[in-house]
Parts: structure tokens; sequence; C-alpha cells
């Protein structure tokens, strides 16, 4: 059924490795068979072409497991109905922007990683980690009172679904700093210290 029919989900592949073994062994099971005796020829076939098949898989794999961006960018590829997916993909976006050197590099990878959240929104926006994502990608931008009022947004959010994480509050205060809004920025860091000690 996980090969058959799509589950949409980033870890489809973990729960396929069940059905992909319990081929092997259906075919395995099949050859000793009396009934199916004259058909071990072509089980024996059947299996080595599905070993060449997931070996060829793994190596392909392996290619888009090398790192982490590598593997965030994958996900959505894979998952496309899948906002967590296109979550991680932002950050591997992110994370390939703070490696780039040329600066149309660095602004190619942040548009692309404001697209990806942007889906991810599309998506599923309830919980409020993905608008505090996009807060950061806009604060990466120098979009500094769109980032300030996302994040304030985004933080009402993962309040309500308890998903609070601390590192909302410290953007949320270098935004402030930026708009000289001083005493609100001055609470943000202030609590994001706090909440580290």
């Amino acid at each position: 059924a996980n090969v058959i029919i799509p589950i949409g989900t980033n870890f489809a592949e973990r729960l396929a490795y069940t059905p992909s073994f319990a081929f092997v062994v259906l075919l395995c099971a099949a050859a000793a068979v009396p009934a199916f005796a004259r058909w071990r020829g072509a089980s024996l076939a059947l299996l080595c072409a599905l070993a060449a098949i997931y070996g060829a898989r793994t190596w392909v794999r392996n290619a888009d497991w090398a790192d982490r961006a590598t593997l965030y960018l994958r996900l959505p590829i894979d998952s496309p109905l899948s906002a967590q997916s296109y979550f991680k993909a932002a950050e591997g976006y992110l994370e390939l922007r703070r490696k780039a050197e040329a600066p149309e590099e660095k602004d190619d990878f942040i548009r692309k990683a404001e697209a990806a959240i942007r889906r991810s929104i599309e998506i599923y926006s309830e919980s409020g980690k993905a608008e505090a994502k996009l807060a950061e990608i806009l604060y990466h931008q120098s979009r500094y009172e769109e980032a300030a009022n996302l994040f304030t947004h985004a933080i009402e959010a993962l309040f309500a679904h308890k998903q609070m994480e601390p590192v909302v509050f410290r953007f949320r205060g270098e935004c402030l700093l930026r708009l000289s809004r001083f005493a609100e920025a001055e609470q943000d860091l202030d609590h994001y210290v706090k909440t580290l000690e």
C-alpha cells in the first residue's frame, strides 16, 4: 500500500523499507512452493533485478542525503503536499545563503527560501512556526517592519500551540532595534536572555 498509494509525508521512504523487503521475501517464498517450481528461474532473475534497482536507488539517495541542505531541498520533490517539506527546504536555502559568498547568490537563495516558506504556509498555517521562519527571512532581507509584525503574530500562534521558540524574541528584538523601538527591543532581548539562563 505504501508503494501503490503515496502517503504524502517526507518520511515515506522509511515506511517503504518494510514493503520493499517483503517483495523479496514473497519471491523467495513463492520460489519454494512446488506449484511455482517452473517459475524459479524467473523469480531468481527478478530477485537480481530488484537487487540492482535497490542498489541504484541507494546510490542516488546517498547523494541526496550528502548534507543537510541537499536533503532539505530534496524533500518537497519527494513530498510536494507536505508543509514540513517546504519548511525544511526554506531552512536549506538559508543554509546555502550563509555559505554563499557572491551577493547575487545570497539574494537568489533568500528569494527561494521565501517562496518555499510561503508554500509551507499555504499548505498549513495554523502553528505559527512557518510564519516565524518567514519573518526571519524578511529580517534577512532588511524588511524589518514586516518582519516585526509577522513575528508578533507568530508568537501569538506559537503560544496558543505551546510551541514557543525563544529565538523568535531575539529576532523580533533585533528588528525593533533597527526600527528604533528601543524599549520594546529591550523587553524582547531581555526575555530571550532569561530563557537561556
